[in-house]
């Protein structure tokens, strides 16, 4: 009988040291990474997540390095020398209390950087005024093509037109872009030739049109340049 339960306790310690092995291995082996791996990855995800009110984000990053593609690949496409997007703003008001409309440079690709467009139109505060019958006609017409050297007598008395003058620029092709391609004007296409270019092809008219078309979209989500009480 003494053997039988010596017997009995040889086998209930071994079975006992099995499965505390078996615990031990699992539970280090196994159960402890999994663990380990969940909660790291839940902490994970938290950390990058963004506000969404906050305009420096993944999606504004994305947005404005698609519009710059765009502006740079229309450099090397159209042979240009310089291709810029203001984009229209409300920068304060004059002591009557009415609205400013003015216009800043956001967006810029170019080969050529002038002095004047450097300092004048680069800035916060170039009024849209001084854009005088220019604006219009681009608006009017949706596009407008200048000769500077042809169209001086028609435009010349206007500071843009001056501004790019003293650059050296010989040709301008100025072009609205539309929220929807209709509603709103977000800002102005510019883009610009030093050399003699008298005219665009049909196919850099197409081309710029497909661009115009493809940033006008990109542009209507996109916060950069808008002063933060226009956002």
């Amino acid at each position: 009988m003494s053997n039988f339960l010596n017997a009995i306790q040889v086998i209930l310690g071994a079975f006992t040291e099995n499965c505390l092995q078996f615990v031990t291995e699992f539970w280090y082996g196994i159960l402890l990474p999994f663990v380990g791996w969940y909660f790291k990855r839940s902490r994970g995800k938290k950390k990058y997540i963004q506000c969404p009110k906050d305009p420096i984000n993944s999606t504004q990053l994305e947005l404005q390095s698609q519009v710059q593609g765009y502006i740079e690949d229309m450099l090397r496409d159209l042979k240009a020398d310089r291709v810029l997007i203001h984009k229209f703003h409300n920068g304060g008001k004059y002591h009557t209390g009415v609205s400013t409309q003015k216009m800043k440079l956001v967006y810029e690709a170019s080969k050529r950087r002038g002095r004047r467009v450097k300092n004048e139109l680069a800035g916060d505060c170039f009024l849209l005024e001084k854009m005088g019958g220019i604006l219009k006609k681009v608006v009017d017409k949706k596009y407008l093509y200048l000769i500077m050297c042809r169209d001086r007598d028609v435009f010349g008395m206007t500071p843009y037109f001056q501004i790019l003058e003293d650059d050296d620029v010989y040709a301008n092709h100025l072009s609205i872009l539309r929220s929807n391609g209709k509603w709103r004007n977000i800002g102005v296409l510019s883009i610009h030739w030093f050399e003699s270019k008298k005219s665009l092809t049909a196919k850099e008219a197409m081309r710029i049109q497909d661009a115009q078309t493809h940033m006008s979209l990109l542009l209507v989500g996109d916060t950069k340049g808008y002063p933060a009480n226009q956002i």
